[in-house]
């Protein structure tokens, strides 16, 4: 409740050992736009809603507290030789207007180790309400929008950040400069993944590293699932064919707590969580 920043499921990435996606810091103490900015959820690297804060700020003492106080569930976290996988959620919208209530955010980052990232945001409003909603990335590295994709540059480790959505005509990208730059401050250039629509929504997106001199062929989409006699919604379960130059992944997260059989892209199975 006071003395944080209001960025639930935050993280940060090195790719080859170089920081890629990075915290913007707090800012020098004192109730000005930058250190505002630099604790809200935006200067995260999270997933918004509405370009709310998770936790909203106090406005009397708005520098240091919060109006109240989110605990966050961690349902999974599996750590193997070959890879890892996160799966939490938070309630932090729950703080909106009945008619913009949002009940839950959910989380998942699963990570092929040396590999990539898959990271999947989940959002489960309880209206039919229009939601504006975002993924932001901050970038500290020189990059660029090819496409519907962000690609670092400079040298060592760089990051490809490509989304997996079915129609990417729903989800527009942004690429902008730090919205307050501080000296003395890492300023990374702030990236989204935004779409605009009514109920709920899920973002796949896919986190690629490479180096400067081997940026991968690579093609993202999601395959249809077929299960219980239907083709499910991404949003009950999610599959991914990931294409990196001569190699075809497929990956498959079931979001709803079923175990039945499914077929996705030429596989069947009956796991929750598959990779092959």
């Amino acid at each position: 409740s006071s003395h944080d920043h209001t960025a639930i499921f935050g993280f940060e990435l090195y790719s080859r050992g170089r920081p890629i996606l990075i915290d913007n810091g707090s800012g020098p103490y004192g109730d000005s736009p930058e250190r505002l900015w630099r604790v809200s959820s935006a200067a995260h690297n999270v997933a918004t809603v509405d370009d709310e804060d998770h936790i909203p700020m106090t406005e009397a003492t708005a520098e240091w507290r919060w109006t109240h106080t989110v605990a966050p569930r961690v349902d999974d976290w599996i750590s193997q030789e070959r890879y890892a996988y996160f799966s939490g959620a938070h309630e932090g919208y729950r703080h909106l207007p009945a008619e913009r209530r949002v009940a839950s955010c959910r989380r998942k980052l699963f990570y092929l180790r040396d590999e990539y990232w898959i990271l999947i945001d989940r959002f489960t409003p309880e209206t039919d309400t229009e939601h504006t909603y975002r993924q932001h990335f901050h970038v500290n590295a020189e990059c660029e929008l090819v496409g519907n994709r962000l690609i670092t540059q400079g040298n060592g480790g760089n990051l490809i950040i490509q989304s997996a959505n079915e129609d990417t005509a729903d989800v527009s990208t942004s690429l902008d400069p730090c919205s307050f730059p501080l000296e003395g401050y890492d300023n990374p250039w702030h990236f989204t993944l935004s779409s605009q629509l009514s109920g709920r929504h899920i973002f796949v997106t896919c986190l690629v590293p490479f180096t400067e001199d081997e940026l991968p062929d690579l093609d993202v989409q999601m395959l249809a699932i077929e299960c219980d006699d239907r083709i499910l919604d991404p949003w009950e379960a999610t599959a991914v064919e990931i294409n990196i130059s001569d190699r075809r992944d497929v990956y498959v997260d079931f979001h709803m707590q079923w175990n039945l059989p499914w077929r996705a892209g030429g596989i069947e199975g009956d796991a929750r969580l598959f990779h092959s």
